[in-house]
């Protein structure tokens, strides 16, 4: 289409300067209405489906990338330094590569509008199409030199957001920690100082594309200028006597050096994506070392129960100096109840890992895991999984409602019915508390603390949850060690009647009490067995666990006065080891940064960075009009930078200015023409030529040098803002009340998508 109305622009202006007088053909306004038409028409669809395909191809990457991170191996995770990075990838790297695909389009059009542009210069006036290509080499060569460090600093500055989405993910999961240790100055710093870090490569990048666009629109500036002094030439020596060839040609030409000059933006836009999506690629694409999905179709038998580990020797691969596992060997029947003791960091989690499948023990001379009498590499995953369930210290509840929790439980594939639900319920002796709750079943747990349930209550619907796809062997990982003794004495209930259902338990405990009707008990020390044997015989032989037997009942006495058969209480509901851990989180930056957050604004104070619908948006949708709320957000500039935010502002207007006088002094040029087609006027016209060709070059310099100030200047106090803004966002965050945390809509996925 745009070469077609070049062809009619042309006939229309030599139709204005015919000697007969200036007006249109008629033949020509009906053609000019069809272009347009037809024009408008194209743009629409090409916008609308260029639109349609990037949604489409994105969602479907980020359900292949969010698939991919469910299918990776627990080792892999190991390596990624926390779920920050992976979970940003997946709510804002994929809405990078959906704009850079969206630019695809652009370019094309571009291209099109250039190709298309170059061959209509060159069949009006192949001479002055010719100059004006002149400069396309210059500029491919600019945009190559500088689309090379806009790619790295993308990849760079995509890569430290990652690191700040982590650290808010970390501390917005460990909330109550962070509260109770008033580590809420710290949090913040740490994350300032992330997305500083960030904002500074961005506004790397943004110096670099700031410095290569003003080149080339300068460069295009100049050419635009020699051109249509040539053009004059053209006219003046008789080469041509048409100014609507001449000029459609120099036009045309021009269309299409813009086309390339401004094609950097969309170009930019697609580069950073590319450096992005290989971050993304490299997950979708990795084949993890344990399939995560079997090969098995139709039904699947779960295992006889049965477990040995024969002279098994393990290292983490993320630790892989540091010996967990030396040489144990071990076998527990079918329905037999076996337990792991032993202090922290001896391997009894390791065992219940390489159990479940989660590690692989390595091949060679470093034994093997049987389950069901098979090795367990060579058992179909799927049927692993549905043999083997785990009930953890603190369970994993998710934001929904008590059936669905417990319906996740069931064989993939399957949809279990109330009464499969209500009979697991009963053997884990949770029926009667989830009866009594107002809603039932369908009482909806709050994200991540399941707030409306205690401890031992989680631990019972978990418990519920491991048995509703009737395993032949559970792990019960400290299932009870983070409860007081009354829950603890439900929850150890709830164990006891499991195991009279014919399951192979394997229990990891830290209270000794709980594990006194364990058929065997195997005592870990340095990854290695140094006792096993049943409660009685352990005791009688006063080894390494009589000693930790009698050291736990001097804690009692010490507590309470008396000798307990349950375990001292634990002070709430989480888990020491995942205490810890948050701990050394929220303390993180006490030797490193002891400086105060950032200040925040006195709207962040009184809490009006929120609103009803978004707690954490700026401003509520009905509170300013769209300018307000722009100026209301520029005051967030940081000091530092808002002089660079009204320089940028000024060089814009300049930039405005000279875009006119541009428009201006071409159109001056178009007059020359005319009247060099005059022999009345051709002398006088060939003085003003050169007069408005110089004002010309002069416009276009200025023009392509305040192109370049203004993109660098606001660039950098935009990446300023997006720092400032998100920094505000999640101290204002860190400031709510517990209440908010609660509240279904602020999970934290939802509060780390919306930073």
């Amino acid at each position: 289409i745009q070469p077609a109305f070049m062809l009619v622009f042309a006939q229309a202006i030599d139709d204005f300067a015919a000697p007969s007088g200036p007006g249109l053909s008629s033949d020509l306004l009906p053609v000019i209405g069809v272009v347009a038409v037809a024009s408008g028409a194209i743009a629409l669809a090409q916008a609308a489906l260029v639109k349609y395909v990037s949604a489409s191809m994105c969602t479907r990457l980020r359900v292949r990338y969010v698939r991919a991170l469910l299918s990776q191996d627990l080792a892999w995770y190991d390596s990624q330094g926390g779920t920050g990075k992976l979970v940003s990838r997946a709510a804002t790297d994929i809405d990078v590569v959906q704009d850079g695909v969206t630019s695809v389009g652009l370019i094309v059009t571009m291209a099109t509008t250039g190709v298309g542009g170059l061959v209509v210069g060159f069949v009006l006036q192949w001479q002055l199409a010719l100059l004006l290509l002149a400069a396309a080499p210059v500029l491919m060569a600019i945009g190559c030199f500088f689309g090379k460090f806009l790619a790295r600093t993308a990849r760079e500055g995509q890569s430290a957001y990652g690191d700040a989405d982590a650290l808010a993910t970390e501390a917005l999961s460990a909330i109550r920690v962070v509260f109770a240790f008033g580590g809420e100055a710290r949090e913040a710093t740490d994350y300032a100082a992330a997305v500083e870090k960030g904002a500074q490569l961005v506004r790397q990048g943004t110096a670099r594309f700031s410095v290569g666009l003003g080149v080339s629109m300068t460069i295009i500036f100049v050419v635009q200028a020699g051109a249509l002094y040539y053009g004059t030439t053209l006219i003046a020596g008789g080469a041509s006597d048409s100014p609507g060839n001449v000029f459609v040609a120099f036009m045309s030409v021009i269309t299409a050096c813009f086309g390339l000059g401004n094609a950097s933006v969309p170009v930019r836009a697609v580069t950073t994506a590319c450096g992005v999506a290989a971050h993304v690629y490299e997950t979708v694409e990795r084949t993890p070392t344990i399939p995560a999905v079997g090969s098995e179709t139709g039904a699947v038998e779960p295992l006889d129960g049965t477990v040995t580990f024969d002279q098994v020797h393990f290292t983490y691969p993320s630790r892989p100096s540091v010996p967990v596992l030396r040489g144990i060997s071990f076998t527990v029947g079918r329905g037999k109840a076996l337990a792991l003791i032993g202090e922290s960091g001896c391997g009894k989690s390791t065992v219940a890992s390489l159990l479940q499948r989660l590690y692989d023990v390595p091949d060679g001379d470093a034994g093997e895991v049987r389950v069901g009498g098979m090795p367990i590499k060579d058992v179909p995953i799927d049927r692993l999984r549905l043999s083997v369930s785990t009930v953890r210290q603190e369970p994993a509840l998710f934001a929904r409602s008590i059936r669905a929790n417990i319906a996740l439980g069931a064989p993939p594939g399957t949809s279990p019915t109330d009464d499969e639900i209500e009979e697991v319920a009963r053997n884990a002796l949770a029926h009667d508390f989830i009866a009594a709750l107002p809603d039932g079943y369908d009482t909806v747990l709050g994200e991540g603390s399941a707030t409306q349930v205690s401890g031992g209550q989680k631990q019972r619907i978990a418990i519920a949850r491991a048995l509703l796809r009737r395993p032949s062997i559970l792990i019960l990982d400290e299932a009870t060690s983070a409860l007081d003794s009354a829950s603890e004495r439900i929850v150890q209930d709830a164990i006891n009647r499991v195991r009279t259902l014919g399951i192979t338990t394997v229990t990891i405990a830290h209270r000794l009490s709980t594990i006194v009707d364990s058929d065997e008990i195997l005592v870990f020390a340095a990854g290695q067995i140094v006792e096993r044997g049943s409660h009685s015989s352990l005791l009688s032989a006063d080894g390494e666990y009589a000693r930790l037997y009698r050291k736990q009942k001097t804690a009692e006495l010490a507590v309470s006065g008396t000798p307990a058969t349950e375990a001292p209480p634990s002070h709430g509901n989480r888990q020491p080891r995942v205490r810890r851990k948050k701990r050394r989180a929220v303390s993180r930056g006490r030797q490193r940064a002891r400086s105060p957050a950032p200040p925040a604004s006195s709207d962040v104070e009184a809490g009006q960075v929120t609103s009803s619908k978004d707690p954490c948006s700026g401003v509520g949708d009905d509170d300013l009009s769209t300018l307000g709320a722009m100026l209301r957000v520029a005051r967030w500039v940081p000091p530092a930078w808002r002089s660079s935010l009204v320089l940028g502002l000024v060089a814009t207007t300049g930039e405005f200015v000279m875009m006119v006088l541009n428009t201006m002094f071409v159109v001056y040029l178009l007059y020359d023409m005319f009247a060099l087609l005059d022999p009345a006027t051709a002398d006088g016209a060939q003085d003003q030529v050169v007069v408005h060709v110089l004002a010309l070059g002069a416009v276009g310099i200025s023009r392509g040098v305040l192109m370049g100030i203004r993109t660098s200047l606001i660039g950098r106090a935009a990446s300023a803002l997006h720092a400032s803004v998100r920094a505000r966002m999640f101290d204002a965050t860190l400031r709510k009340p517990q209440a908010f945390f609660d509240e279904r809509e602020n999970g934290i996925g939802s509060l780390v998508a919306r930073f």
